[in-house]
């Protein structure tokens, strides 16, 4: 069953992944290689779509080119496809923050109280060793200016840029996403770097809680590797499976409700 659960999922991202991704006649050994080589393709199989009831528009900050301390608040419209650009996931815990994409409410949230957790996980990550720290520097910089310029308006009352843009989005009605822009112009959904941070938070979040952490250096019983195994049938997660090992390969069957007719 659980071989035959893996084709399914391998033929699912042959499908659906580009053909420059190598060649697709041996689906393992060809996930694998776009698992180490091409991790953006798979990160957003881990997000949740964004829900039709969003807002029209969204919104980036990015920083003033004359300014040192402005950030330009920029309103931009929501197409379809556009939610690859703004890879938002909820990180558990009311008051947990977000990280380079936020979702402001039309009751103007999250507040200051939970922003600065957000603050605090992205200078976290701008000062580790990891490939993404130079997004997270650029994030931290934008986010923490504290003048806002929208509209011909100047916003210089002291606060955040990150919690200036929540209160002054003209959106009443429904949640919108709110991101930045690096020194390149890309959103985070463009940033290779921001994938590989996917790739290893979002299992992390989905797949495990403090009483079934990681399991480490025991062998997946799907592929037989030997590497960080998650729990299996944690609530909400939409597998039940023996495990579930980091590739992630089974993600798409919660999407598509296909694990509901194939779970063991």
């Amino acid at each position: 069953m659980l071989e035959a659960m893996s084709q399914l999922a391998l033929d699912f991202l042959r499908e659906e992944l580009p053909d420059d991704t190598g060649d697709k006649s041996e689906p393992w050994e060809w996930y694998l290689g776009v698992r180490e080589k091409r991790s953006e393709l798979l990160s957003g199989y881990f997000l949740e779509p964004a829900r039709k009831s969003m807002a029209p528009n969204y919104y980036v900050l990015r920083a003033h080119s004359q300014g040192a301390d402005t950030a330009i608040l920029e309103q931009r419209e929501f197409i379809p496809g556009d939610e690859a650009l703004l890879p938002w996931f909820k990180i558990p815990g009311n008051m947990a923050g977000d990280v380079s994409v936020t979702k402001r409410s039309n009751s103007k949230g999250p507040r200051p109280n939970v922003t600065k957790q957000t603050f605090a996980r992205l200078e976290k990550e701008a000062k580790s060793d990891e490939v993404w720290n130079r997004h997270f520097s650029e994030a931290l910089d934008v986010f923490g200016r504290k003048e806002v310029l929208f509209n011909e308006i100047l916003y210089e009352d002291g606060s955040a840029a990150l919690d200036t843009a929540i209160r002054i989005i003209p959106e009443d009605k429904n949640t919108c996403f709110l991101t930045f822009a690096d020194s390149r112009g890309l959103l985070p959904g463009q940033e290779d770097s921001y994938a590989q941070y996917l790739n290893k938070e979002l299992p992390a979040h989905k797949y495990t809680t403090k009483k079934s952490p990681i399991v480490e250096g025991e062998a997946c019983s799907i592929c037989s590797r030997i590497q960080s195994l998650y729990p299996n049938a944690l609530p909400g997660a939409g597998l039940n499976l023996i495990n579930v090992d980091r590739l992630g390969v089974f993600s798409h069957l919660s999407n598509q409700n296909l694990w509901k007719k194939y779970a063991v």
